[in-house]
C-alpha cells in the first residue's frame, strides 16, 4: 500500500511519460538457455544431460555478437564445460569453399544444427560423441559436424572438452544425436514495463484517473 501511496504524488504526465520512455526505449536483448535433449544410438552408460546459455552479454569478446556464457553437459558421472569452445569451434578439415560464421554464432549453428552447406559439400551430418578410458584423464566429449563430398567423407567442425570428475563406468564410449529446447528469459524492458503498467493501474485504481495508456477516459 505505501508503493501505491507515493506514486499518487507522480504528476500524471510525468508517469505517462515515463511509461512511454519505457515503451520507446531500445530492447536489450533476451538470454536464451537451451536444455539439450540427447539420444543415445551407442554406449551402455546413460544419455548425457547438458544446457548451454546464448546472448549478449559483458563476457561476449565481439561487440554486439551474441555468445555462450555457459555450456555444461553431465555424462558418465563427469562434468564437460564446453563454454570456451563453443565460442570458437574447430575446424578439422572442414570445407571452406564458403566462409564460415564468427566463432560464437557458428558455434550455435552446430548447436541448432543449422550450418550452412558450402557449395563444395554434399551433406552434412551432425552428432556428438564421448568415451573414456580407466579415469577422466582420457576422457573426452564432444559435438560434430561432419561433411561429405559426394560418397566420400570429408572435414568437420567440433565442439569439444575434457572433464572433471571420476567416470561411473569406465572403458566406455557413447555417441548419438541432441534436439534443443529453448526457454528464452524476458528481456529486462518488458519486465519494467510490466511493473510500470501495474504500477499505473495501482494508482488509477486509487485515484479514478484514467491516464493509463490504452485506458484513457473521453
Amino acid at each position: 500500500m505505501r508503493m501505491f501511496h507515493s506514486l499518487r504524488l507522480v504528476p500524471p504526465a510525468l508517469l505517462l511519460g515515463l511509461l512511454l520512455g519505457i515503451v520507446v526505449a531500445p530492447p536489450a536483448h533476451a538470454t536464451a538457455i537451451n536444455v539439450i535433449n540427447f539420444t543415445n544410438t551407442t554406449g551402455v552408460a546413460a544419455a548425457p544431460t547438458g544446457s548451454f546459455t546464448y546472448g549478449l552479454g559483458p563476457s561476449c569478446y565481439y561487440p554486439g555478437v551474441p555468445c555462450f556464457t555457459n555450456f555444461t553437459v553431465l555424462w558418465d558421472g563427469m562434468t564437460f564445460d564446453l563454454t570456451s569452445s563453443a565460442n570458437g569451434p574447430e575446424s578439422l578439415g572442414f570445407p571452406l569453399c564458403t566462409p564460415l560464421a564468427l566463432g560464437p554464432v557458428l558455434g550455435f549453428q552446430i548447436m541448432n544444427q543449422s550450418v550452412p552447406v558450402p557449395s563444395c559439400v554434399t551433406t552434412l551430418t551432425y552428432s556428438w560423441s564421448s568415451q573414456v578410458g580407466g579415469d577422466a584423464s582420457t576422457a573426452s566429449f564432444g559435438f560434430a559436424v561432419q561433411s561429405a563430398v559426394g560418397g566420400n567423407q570429408g572435414g568437420s567442425l567440433v565442439i569439444y572438452a575434457d572433464p572433471t570428475g571420476t567416470p561411473t563406468i569406465a572403458n566406455t564410449s557413447s555417441s548419438g544425436d541432441w534436439t534443443l529446447a529453448p526457454v528464452t528469459t524476458p528481456e529486462p524492458a518488458t519486465l519494467l514495463l510490466a511493473g510500470a503498467g501495474l504500477a499505473c493501474l495501482g494508482v488509477r485504481r486509487r485515484k479514478g484517473i484514467g491516464f493509463c495508456p490504452g485506458n484513457a477516459k473521453t
